[in-house]
């Protein structure tokens, strides 16, 4: 999120209410790379190509590489819109959320952080279903004040993000802050 997007949507916060700490979930949260790089290469082997190694792949996506070339770079050259189709189908289906894992310390630092501030998660996941589950599995679905997530068939982006948040009617202030992996 580029700096000051958030404070355009700063409510007044009532005397007393701990600052709110927005949490992004996967990334800071969850270790997320194993279940996008298993859903890339099935895609990519199921459609006859070649998928590049975890660390080739993440080093991509970090890169901000468009699909259209990792795509390439895998052999295949299935329109970016018709991968991303399957891709959606897999990415929040039990089989691959089970390769994602906490990062280290995550239980101590929310509870910690729910001492001083008040999180809320906020995720464009669009399974709510999955989300709670998996949540309630890494036992860390009671730390937060609220799970915002987004509908089915939303776009992905920051603006999605910040739109979550206006709607979710939590109250914050400028000591509020989000954390992302971005």
């Amino acid at each position: 999120m580029s700096g000051g997007t958030l404070f355009k949507f700063v409510r007044s916060m009532p005397e007393g209410l701990k600052p709110v700490a927005f949490l992004d979930l996967d990334g800071p949260i969850l270790e997320v790379s194993v279940r996008h790089h298993r859903v890339y290469a099935d895609i990519i082997l199921r459609l006859g190509g070649t998928p590049m190694t975890r660390e080739e792949y993440w080093h991509a996506k970090r890169g901000k590489v468009p699909d259209r070339e990792i795509l390439s770079r895998s052999g295949f050259s299935t329109p970016p819109a018709e991968y991303r189709s399957l891709k959606l189908a897999a990415i929040e289906t039990a089989d691959y959320l089970a390769h994602d894992r906490l990062q280290p310390k995550t239980q101590e630092t929310l509870r910690r952080l729910a001492k001083q501030y008040r999180p809320v998660l906020v995720t464009l996941r669009q399974s709510r279903e999955g989300l709670i589950a998996q949540l309630a599995s890494f036992e860390i679905d009671g730390v937060f004040l609220a799970i915002l997530s987004s509908p089915t068939g939303t776009t992905p982006g920051w603006e999605t993000k910040c739109e979550l948040i206006r709607g979710s009617g939590v109250q914050f202030d400028s000591s509020s802050f989000f954390a992302g992996d971005t």
